[in-house]
């Protein structure tokens, strides 16, 4: 008798805490993306950096769906779903080396120019919410391998999951084309810095182990040797045309 005396009590000091609403569910980390020229980027973006853009990619592949949200909070985002860099940083480094803007980076940063700052315009560019989408993580996941074999110029799965990439990269081939345009006038304004830099450099002296003249002679080199026809928009373009679709 006491027992059921008490269950009462029990149950209205357990019911308040079983109301109580969820907190928003977690939303899924980036996946891992390169750095570009050794610079790390991906700490600039987590994984509700997505959010303000309220808009999600839901994927039954190779079908790919365009979903707007009806808000900016987790709540909201489809289950499953990941913050994914549209053009990729791959895409970017792997321009970078082609061009050898890295060597130009190197060259700069040995006379006092960092690396990041230079590349704080690209890094803007590629973090911002123009190049995010929630993307369904089995597309997000599997977009890196196509943009990779792309860029390689290795051939393409047939798998559903290979068509939904380049599905998805369809539905965003506009703001991902302005994306790599802005890189590369990012890209030019490092190397016109870097040309700037490089006019005000002291000359050194013929000295052996001369600082000023060694670090003015590397830069020298490494303008001469940037190739400004290797581009983001070239490389980009390349992924979007050979990338599966249906």
């Amino acid at each position: 008798m006491r027992w059921f005396a008490i269950l009462p009590t029990i149950l209205f000091a357990v019911s308040p805490a079983l109301s109580i609403p969820l907190s928003e569910p977690p939303l899924h980390l980036l996946g891992k993306r390169d750095a570009v020229c050794g610079v790390d980027f991906r700490s600039l973006v987590n994984s509700k950096s997505c959010l303000p853009k309220q808009v999600a990619f839901t994927s039954t592949p190779p079908a790919v769906t365009k979903v707007t949200l009806p808000n900016a909070s987790a709540a909201s985002v489809p289950k499953d779903s990941q913050c994914d860099h549209t053009v990729e940083l791959q895409v970017l480094d792997f321009v970078a080396k082609q061009a050898k803007l890295c060597e130009v980076l190197t060259a700069m940063a040995n006379v006092g120019q960092k690396k990041d700052s230079l590349l704080g315009p690209a890094s803007t560019t590629i973090s911002g919410i123009q190049n995010l989408n929630f993307l369904d993580k089995v597309v997000n996941n599997n977009k890196r391998s196509v943009v990779q074999k792309a860029l390689n110029g290795k051939p393409q799965g047939s798998q559903a999951k290979d068509a939904a990439v380049g599905n998805y990269l369809a539905l965003v081939k506009g703001d991902s084309v302005q994306i790599a345009s802005t890189l590369d006038a990012n890209i030019a304004t490092i190397i016109t810095t870097a040309q700037t830099v490089l006019q005000k450099l002291p000359p050194g002296t013929t000295k052996r182990g001369d600082k000023d003249r060694i670090n003015k002679e590397a830069l020298t080199t490494a303008l001469a040797n940037y190739d400004k026809t290797k581009t983001v928009t070239a490389a980009w373009n390349n992924v979007l045309a050979v990338a599966p679709h249906s």
